[in-house]
């Protein structure tokens, strides 16, 4: 919905121009967000990160985006990988799970979920969460051995925090303007990525104090100025721990606008002031969006002076969330951009109930929930639910709501995005204001938008995991049209064809099974030449840069403590778990094994390898003699003769049988074996006599598997020549389930119950069409109190959560 004052521009069209395209951006761009529920917000080593994925459509937030694959990493303290997930979404939703090691390290352990589709929008849009990861023993002051010979940590320090500060300032609307008076936010960073408290001054180059500032949440806050034409401001600041710096304040511009965004309860009243050498008024247009759905377009002039326009926009027409407000002139050039937030409190109401006051050990809880509309009318939804100790002493730092609402339409790490949502306070909604000067939007850019162009998509929704990439000529120039083959492993040897685009692009939809699956793609030219080259599409998103949080609060001791008991009688009762036991150092005489296979394609081959004789080709002299690996097989293995014949070729042995030929584990034609160079070769399995049988039939030709080079580094996609390459497809992650015993089975009552920090958890809870659902389970040995969350989506994609205490007594 839109409105408008009187129109008065050179450029009459522009209002519609502006609307068209903010429409068009999210109709071609579709932006997708997602969120990850946790069981809890801390762990211990040696614990299971249970969660729920939601991808959404960043628009509606229903959960109907393009994408049907989500890809989930698990980071270490030191940025690498320890595991990755690839998930199938069913209805926007995901169950997973991530066992941590039990001697992982202790510190920030990084947990980030995205989209092929997401990538095109960048890192900044991925869903990051940190989580704090302690070992088992709880550090003691000296650093002495507890017992034994184990040793426990000194308790980690805080860091640094009499270091100098990142401060930056940021004037509302975006240029300090000579004459015009208006808020400067500003936001101080520790070395370690957080928030600094910080207060000071700021004066002008005679040293009068102007202004005077003390930052609030997260080392952000905001002073008043009025600037004068020609003067250098500085900011003069000293924090808590003593330390003093001088910091420069943006050059203040002689001519420009000047925005200030403030609120009341009911209407976003926007106010825009000119300084201009002339005295006419020049025209403007004002535009309010959120998330693409335009509430408000207003077009009019301006002269100069204070408060030259202002207008007050009713908060009915915005949704919650971020509106972004957009100050152009006649011509469609942004002057100045301010982000704000409308909560209009319209999300989903989770409320959560269970059966009875307290409980005794061992008994079922019966968990009463509905969801409600903000009009309280029952709304069905899905939801997840954990119930966790109370002993988890840390609040959520993120939930379903500040993710979607606020977190992932904003760039930049946002340190503690719940905080500005658990309550109304004055001081909390100042917060978000500040978070939202300070902070950086930047899904699309006004310039090139108004002119038609749109961001350009690399990498495509994936309803099944792909194998893409870019098919060039030998002068890089895009291959258009080029034919592509791609092959897949398995007795069927499945084959799929399609041609590239005009950019020399391509995507195969692979459908993933239980296990990996390993496919070759070929690619020639639109006349039929080999002379092309593919590149194919790095799976997984490159690791992220910038500062991991540091873990500088001490642990909680009780429960790390239950975390350890929880874990030894786990192993008790189920020795088969992957967890394992640390045992002492011992001697064992025995026959050396033989090295482990490191490439991945000689795993579970469908021949077995005895059959076969084996030849280490990267260490055979003279290789780089041959071009294709079939030259080197004519030349060097006995047995073997290779016709070439009006652009045809083929193998046959001494019976003239031609042999099965495989590449990477993939049965492929001979002239895909043509196109790879024997100097990319590690090894190949050959025979040339007897009957192998691969894959349930005998091959009487004999087979030829080759193995490239780059497939033993366990790279997802390995090279092997310019127009063949193969790759290996993840399987779809099967999440595990939560271990949740019935007591009404006898059986189950003599073994112990290890469920003392995480009591319950479920990523699959639908409330029906009155809003209602039941979860049932039990407690365990524990007494306790427990803390219950709920967070999920209604139909409509209104996100919510709800919260409730479980007690359970020894006495009941």
């Amino acid at each position: 919905m839109t409105s408008a004052v009187a129109f008065r521009s050179a450029d009459a069209d522009l209002p519609q121009r502006v609307v068209n395209a903010v429409s068009r951006f999210y109709a071609t761009a579709t932006p997708e967000k997602a969120y990850l529920h946790f069981d809890k917000p801390v762990y211990v080593g040696g614990e299971t990160i249970w969660f729920k994925a939601y991808v959404v459509d960043a628009a509606t937030h229903r959960p109907d985006s393009l994408s049907r694959v989500l890809y989930v990493d698990l980071l270490g303290p030191d940025k690498q990988v320890l595991s990755r997930r690839t998930l199938r979404l069913n209805q926007g939703t995901a169950a997973g799970d991530l066992a941590l090691p039990d001697a992982a390290a202790e510190g920030t352990y990084t947990v980030r979920a995205y989209t092929n589709w997401m990538r095109n929008a960048g890192p900044d849009y991925f869903f990051v969460q940190h989580l704090p990861v302690w070992q088992h023993q709880v550090p003691t002051a000296a650093g002495q051995p507890a017992q034994g010979k184990t040793k426990s940590r000194p308790a980690p320090a805080a860091p640094t925090r009499g270091a100098r500060p990142d401060l930056q300032f940021f004037p509302e609307g975006g240029n300090l303007v000579a004459q015009l008076p208006g808020v400067v936010a500003f936001k101080a960073v520790g070395p370690d990525g957080r928030g600094m408290d910080v207060e000071g001054t700021v004066e002008d180059q005679q040293g009068r104090v102007v202004a005077r500032f003390k930052s609030g949440h997260a080392g952000m806050g905001v002073l008043r100025l009025r600037p004068e034409s020609g003067v250098q401001y500085v900011a003069r600041l000293q924090t808590p721990a003593g330390v003093a710096a001088t910091y420069p304040l943006p050059a203040v511009q002689p001519t420009g606008y000047g925005m200030m965004v403030t609120q009341t309860p009911d209407q976003v009243v926007v106010g825009v002031s000119r300084q201009g050498t002339t005295e006419a008024p020049e025209s403007v247009l004002l535009v309010a969006h959120v998330r693409g759905e335009v509430a408000y377009v207003g077009q009019t002039t301006v002269g100069n002076g204070t408060n030259d326009f202002l207008t007050r926009i009713p908060k009915t027409k915005f949704p919650s969330g971020i509106v972004h407000v957009t100050l152009f002139d006649g011509a469609g050039t942004a002057l100045c951009e301010r982000l704000a937030f409308v909560n209009r409190q319209d999300g989903l109401q989770v409320h959560v109930k269970p059966d009875k006051s307290a409980y005794g050990p061992r008994s079922q809880v019966n968990l009463n929930i509905e969801t409600r509309n903000a009009a309280g009318q029952p709304v069905p939804a899905q939801l997840s639910v954990a119930v966790v100790s109370a002993a988890v002493q840390a609040q959520a730092r993120n939930t379903i709501q500040a993710q979607l609402l606020l977190a992932a339409d904003l760039a930049g790490t946002i340190e503690d995005p719940a905080y500005y949502f658990r309550d109304n306070r004055p001081q909390t909604v100042q917060a978000l204001d500040e978070l939202l000067l300070t902070q950086g939007w930047r899904r699309f850019v006004w310039k090139p938008l108004l002119a038609g162009q749109l961001p350009a998509a690399t990498y495509a929704p994936e309803v099944n995991p792909q194998v893409s990439g870019r098919v060039s000529r030998t002068n890089k120039k895009p291959a258009s049209e080029a034919v592509l083959t791609l092959i897949k492993a398995g007795s069927s040897r499945d084959v799929a064809v399609l041609n590239a685009d005009a950019l020399g692009r391509f995507a195969f939809g692979v459908e993933a099974s239980a296990d990996t699956t390993r496919v070759a793609v070929q690619a020639r030219a639109a006349d039929g030449s080999k002379a092309v080259d593919i590149r194919l599409d790095e799976r997984w998103a490159p690791l992220p840069a910038g500062l991991v949080p540091p873990l500088w609060a001490p642990p909680v001791a009780s429960y790390v403590q239950r975390s350890q008991r929880e874990q030894v009688v786990e192993r008790q009762v189920n020795p088969d778990s992957t967890r394992r036991i640390l045992l002492n150092n011992v001697t064992i005489k025995g026959k050396r094994e033989q090295p482990k296979e490191t490439n991945p394609f000689r795993r579970d081959l469908p021949y077995s390898p005895g059959l076969l004789r084996k030849y280490d080709v990267q260490h055979m002299d003279g290789v780089g003699a041959y071009g294709s690996i079939l030259d080197l097989i004519q030349n060097r293995m006995p047995g073997w003769t290779v016709h070439r014949e009006r652009g045809e070729v083929w193998v046959v042995n001494t019976r003239g049988l031609s042999p099965y030929f495989m590449l990477d584990g993939i049965p492929v034609d001979v002239k895909v074996v043509d196109g790879v160079q024997a100097v990319n070769v590690e090894s190949m399995d050959i025979t040339t006599s007897g009957t192998v049988p691969v894959y349930g039939m005998a091959r009487r030709g004999g087979v030829v598997s080759i193995f490239s080079k780059t497939g033993s580094s366990g790279s997802t996609l390995a090279p092997v020549y310019a127009n063949v390459v193969t790759a290996r497809v993840p399987a779809y992650y099967q999440a595990r389930e939560f271990y949740a015993p019935r007591y009404d089975a006898a059986a189950l009552k003599a073994a112990p119950d290890y469920r003392t920090t995480t009591l319950y958890w479920t990523p699959q809870v639908q409330t029906d069409a009155t809003g209602r659902a039941q979860v049932t389970f039990y407690t365990a040995d524990q007494a306790d109190e427990f803390r219950i969350n709920a967070e999920g989506l209604g139909h409509n994609g209104q996100p919510g959560l709800g919260n409730a205490t479980l007690l359970v007594q020894r006495d009941k």
